[in-house]
């Protein structure tokens, strides 16, 4: 797969710096099972190119809205799958801001690849990112009260996805995005249906805390709290590393 960006729209909108640290960031964490592989970058006088692996199959957005709702084993697989690949990129220094299905990719042969880096970025320890941007229905809340964010936000969107994963629909609906924003700020979230998962349902509460530092995954045992949380209980995240589940 190759992106291919015209050099002088990249030109006219100032966003030179953001295309070559794209690049970067891709170059930086693509050596990793779950995260698409960039091969090259390379330029002409008209267009820059980032040539990626070819990842055949759909992506997250077609399955969930193809099937409705994704199994309780799907859902497990998937999510860890999700978690491990943002694990990989903030070790590196980096984050993501833009999960969403649409930028999971699924492979034949069922393991996903996590895709568009657009909108990371570079974050140094206790620095945030002030620009709001990426999906509304996946956006954290102290990104909309212009709070800036950092790597919690990654793991509050791994929330709204669990949830779109079990149910087929985003946590948080509103008829306009001002209204969609008012009810992330107050945490006020679809109820759970009734045959959602205990275990899933406590989990996507404990990624959806409004205060960051409650969210689990952020503290210092980082994602291993989430690995060990009863959701997973019996479920092997080696196996799912090692691709071999």
């Amino acid at each position: 797969a190759v992106k291919v960006m015209d050099k002088a729209k990249i030109l006219e909108i100032n966003e030179t710096a953001h295309v070559v640290q794209e690049s970067k960031i891709m170059k930086s964490v693509s050596k990793h099972p779950f995260i698409v592989s960039m091969l090259e970058s390379f330029q002409t006088p008209s267009a820059m190119f980032i040539v990626m692996e070819y990842a055949s199959g759909r992506d997250m957005f077609f399955m969930i809205h193809e099937r409705g709702t994704l199994s309780l084993f799907q859902t497990r697989a998937y999510i860890t799958q999700v978690t491990l690949a943002l694990d990989h990129v903030h070790s590196k220094g980096f984050i993501y801001r833009d999960l969403k299905p649409e930028n999971l990719l699924i492979r034949e042969d069922g393991y996903l690849r996590l895709t568009d880096f657009g909108f990371a970025k570079a974050l140094k320890p206790g620095e945030r990112a002030y620009t709001v941007c990426g999906t509304p229905d996946y956006l954290a809340p102290e990104t909309l009260r212009q709070q800036g964010c950092n790597r919690a936000a990654d793991f509050w969107a791994i929330g709204v996805l669990l949830f779109e994963m079990m149910t087929g629909y985003p946590p948080f609906h509103g008829q306009t995005h001002s209204d969609l924003y008012r009810r992330i700020t107050a945490g006020r979230m679809r109820s759970f249906p009734r045959q959602f998962d205990e275990d899933a349902a406590d989990l996507v509460k404990r990624l959806l805390k409004q205060s960051e530092g409650e969210r689990i995954g952020v503290g210092a045992e980082g994602i291993q709290k989430i690995r060990r949380h009863p959701f997973f209980k019996g479920f092997s995240w080696t196996s799912v590393l090692e691709q071999t589940l």
